[in-house]
């Protein structure tokens, strides 16, 4: 059996146990008895209130700052839990059964009974009861998806299994922390930004297996996504009906991003799971069913999302608005508005005790409560239509609904109108990267989303708010003419209620984090629930049975070509293609890992090798590095200083200059190049030797060798002065080193100028070296700065530093092949500002010399050799 196969089957049953064994008590004392025979919803309480538990767990232990973060104080703790819970459970089902509702809808909605209705809801914290459970049997449309579902949850379990961590944040982050904690036993105070959710659970794998293990580790990916699943079914089906949980879990499920994002070990899945599972008790709640208890469940599994990731938050500014909307639709009445009030008050309360833990934590150890991702982040978000592509499906799902399956049609001009402009505002930047327009196309006036980045443009824009708003008005006539005004708490009214809790969250992620598609994960349940609930209407199951053998095969056939990609894409990788599971071409995590990250396993694979022959990790330096550290849990590796100046690298044996990772890390200094001595000086082979490097096209990584002690080390060229020759007040020329003092036309010198620092410099000066002849005309200039790398940085004087030593070397080439043949001649040197070309001043003992030093050498020109013959010098 596969490696990986035997490691993530090792620590499954511990996983296993924490989500089942574990949870699923946990969520039978948690939910109200009517919902014990819910098994979805059971299993997705029980999902989040075991891995919950978990992890309140292993941060306890963990923050003592003592290796109190064990295998055997984790399972003792569990253990302990478990048992509690079940005697828990034996004296609760003793009790009593809980009074049913005394009210239905209707009667809480008479305004007579509302308040015999509230002193009962704030006595007991009943409402009225739950629907009543669906036993119809599955039809053939369903039972497709839900095979579908299956067969893609077996796949990816074995694509998890098959991968380590390499995913960017994965190994900056989560798996990191995960090998981290294990190694340490405990929290560091260093560490902060994202919360604990999954770090924790990947940890717990670590503890089980023993040792440090990716696939042990990554065993509980696949529980997540179950999770993930089972929440988007209860989320359709306790608020809507079960036909309606199966569309809306196969949307999630089978949805091609999720498919690709699948093997991740990301936080998005695992946040849309506890988003989703919030949304399923905040809305039951928000309806009136068990206000009180789903609310604080709701805020329970809440907490757990902002335990995840603090983009939940944006969670809560959907409560918000649509507390605000209550507000006006009540006309600010209290009596009418108190029973929304308390159910996101009691939200509110649940949630904070588990949400606000971490953040506390933050501020007690000295980091901000919550970092936000740099700006250069937000400056790549695409801010297109791609990003909404959910409320067009939607859209459109209904336009068909009504079109081909009512009798009414709304004004057709408006409706068809409207939904041509939203389409004109919406598809061109969400298609655009699939398609090129000639910079020169008219086209790109109107939309500018068709080069570069798809973002909106004006015209865009227009179109959208026009044809949308068109739209919203003849559907709104269509409804009233059909229903009137009168108020309904039915699907179209509750669907509209959690369409509305998106939309702050949406904003957030569409103006600040749509770079990528999978930041939007959190709410693409409750953005993809309106097609759920349209196509469970419009293909109920009686009619489906109905049907004649033609028709369900084509809605089957429809179906299942429409969730493949979905179900088979994690079994495709961007760099391998489609075999790599069965092709034995990878045979090691480290060769996964490269498959996909070669820059970075080169740069690693350098330092394991430095760790093999000196028995240590090395000190680095990896400014904006982040990935690295997974590979050295414990090493000093400094990712989060850029330094500047050269004496921050004392005791450093490495430095890491890279992009984007360093380049952004350096942006975030404000410190301009001119001023950055470190970047600077990256071409003095002296202090900083490149001793390996890597670009894979996406990351590049230079490993710099360092010594920067020797710059303050006197330096005695063979030509070295006996006479005191300063350039301006900052610089004393010291000596010099030609290679050869004849220049044969066509070849190579090496020249060596030496310098010592003796004060700051105010201006950028270019070092000249001229080639003169014995009537002293120039036949040749070599201008330019100290150290110049290829990518065009230098040793400016802006950062000379007093007291240090420069040797700024050069390969000189005659090229001017119409220099007189001759002895005679001599070099020249000088340094002038860049941006004025003024030229500075020179002293020989004193005395001035004008704006150049002439070197003592006699140079001689000769000719060019033949062909093929003659070397450099």
């Amino acid at each position: 059996m596969p490696y990986w196969i035997d490691s993530t089957l090792l620590t499954t049953p511990a996983f296993l146990w924490v989500y089942i064994v574990l949870g699923v008590p946990l969520a039978l004392a948690a939910l109200p008895r009517a919902d014990l025979r819910d098994v979805p919803l059971v299993l997705m309480t029980g999902f989040a209130l075991g891995s919950g538990a978990l992890t309140v767990l292993m941060f306890i232990l963990g923050s003592f700052g003592a290796p109190l973060l064990t295998r055997g104080n984790v399972l003792a703790g569990l253990i302990a839990i478990n048992i509690l819970t079940l005697i828990f459970l034996f004296f609760l089902s003793r009790k009593k059964e809980a009074k049913k509702a005394i009210f239905s809808q209707s009667e809480i909605a008479d305004s007579n009974k509302r308040a015999a209705f509230w002193s009962l809801f704030l006595e007991k914290g009943v409402g009225y009861g739950a629907a009543p459970r669906e036993k119809n049997p599955l039809t053939v449309g369903e039972g497709l998806l839900l095979a579908m579902i299956v067969v893609a949850v077996a796949i990816r379990w074995v694509v998890v299994a098959y991968w380590p961590f390499t995913a960017y944040d994965a190994l900056w982050v989560y798996g990191y922390e995960g090998r981290l904690y294990f190694l340490e036993g405990f929290i560091p105070d260093y560490i902060g930004y994202y919360p604990q959710y999954l770090p924790l659970q990947f940890t717990f794998g670590q503890l089980i297996a023993g040792e440090i293990n990716d696939s042990a580790a990554r065993a509980v990916i696949p529980l997540l996504h179950i999770g993930s699943i089972l929440a988007a079914y209860t989320l359709g089906a306790r608020n809507f009906n079960r036909r309606t949980g199966i569309f809306l879990a196969g949307l999630w499920a089978l949805y091609p991003a999720v498919g690709e994002w699948s093997r991740m070990g990301d936080l998005e899945i695992p946040l849309t799971f506890l988003i989703t599972g919030t949304a399923t008790f905040f809305f039951m709640a928000w309806h009136g069913e068990r206000p009180r208890h789903y609310a604080a469940l709701a805020g329970v599994l809440y907490g757990l999302a902002l335990w995840t990731k603090p983009t939940a938050g944006a969670f809560a500014l959907g409560v918000i608005l649509l507390n605000a909307i209550e507000l006006v639709r009540v006309r600010f009445s209290w009596s009418d508005y108190r029973l929304r009030f308390v159910v996101s008050l009691v939200t509110a309360l649940a949630c904070a005790p588990l949400g606000g833990a971490w953040y506390l934590r933050n501020i007690a150890v000295g980091h901000s409560p919550v970092d936000f991702p740099p700006v250069y982040w937000h400056s790549l978000a695409e801010r297109g239509g791609g990003q909404m592509l959910w409320y067009v499906l939607a859209v459109t799902v209904l336009l068909a609904f009504i079109y081909l399956a009512q009798q009414e049609k709304p004004q057709t001009a408006l409706t068809v109108g409207g939904y041509a402009l939203l389409l004109v505002g919406i598809l061109p930047s969400a298609t655009a990267r699939f398609w090129s327009v000639p910079l020169e196309s008219p086209l790109l006036f109107l939309f500018p989303s068709l080069d570069g980045l798809p973002r909106l443009g004006w015209f865009e824009g227009v179109c959208i708010l026009v044809g949308g708003g068109m739209l919203g008005w003849a559907l709104w006539r269509y409804w009233r003419a059909r229903h009137g005004l009168a108020p309904t708490d039915g699907v179209v009214t509750k669907t509209a209620w959690m369409v509305a809790a998106t939309i702050p969250y949406f904003i957030v992620f569409w103006w600040l984090y749509s770079y990528h598609y999978r930041l939007a994960f959190a709410i693409v349940p409750l953005m993809a629930l309106p097609t759920a609930v349209i196509l469970a209407h419009w293909f109920p199951g009686a009619a489906v049975r109905g049907w004649r053998v033609p028709q369900r095969a084509a809605f089957t056939t429809v179906i299942f070509l429409l969730a493949l990609p979905g179900m088979l894409l994690p079994l495709r990788d961007k760099f391998l293609g489609w075999d790599y599971l069965w092709s034995g071409e990878l045979d090691s995590d480290v060769a996964k890992r490269t498959s996909g990250n070669d820059a970075l396993m080169w740069m690693v694979d350098g330092f394991q090798i430095y760790e093999r022959e000196n028995g240590e990790t090395p000190v680095v330096s990896a400014p904006g590095v982040q990935r690295l550290p997974f590979f050295f849990p414990t090493a000093d590796i400094d990712i989060d200083t850029a330094p500047t100046r050269l004496n921050q690298l004392d005791g450093v044996t490495y430095f890491v200059d890279s992009h984007p990772d360093g380049t952004g890390a350096y942006e975030q200094t404000g410190v301009p190049l001119q001023n950055n001595q470190v970047l600077s000086a990256l071409g003095r082979n002296d202090i900083l030797r490149r001793a390996w490097w890597r670009d894979d096209g996406i990351f590049r990584y230079e490993i710099y060798e360092l010594n920067p002690a020797e710059r303050f080390v006197p330096k005695a060229p063979l030509a070295a002065l006996d006479d005191e020759v300063i350039f301006g007040d900052f610089a004393r020329f010291i000596g010099h080193e030609v290679s050869s003092s004849t220049f044969q036309i066509g070849q190579r010198r090496t020249v060596k100028l030496y310098w010592q620092v003796l004060d700051e410099a105010d201006r950028d000066y270019i070092t000249y070296i001229h080639l003169r002849d014995r009537d002293d005309n120039l036949q040749q200039a070599w201008d330019g700065p100290v150290a110049r790398t290829e990518d065009g940085r230098y040793y400016t004087t802006l950062v000379w530093e007093p007291g240090e030593y420069i040797v700024d070397e050069r390969l000189l080439q005659l090229t001017n092949f119409d220099a007189p043949v001759d002895d005679g001649y001599s070099i020249v040197i000088g340094l002038y500002d860049l941006v004025s070309g003024e030229r500075v001043r020179v002293t020989r003992n004193d005395e001035d010399i004008g704006d150049g030093f002439r070197l003592p050498e006699e140079i001689t020109v000769i000719e060019p050799a033949p062909d093929g013959d003659g070397s450099d010098g």
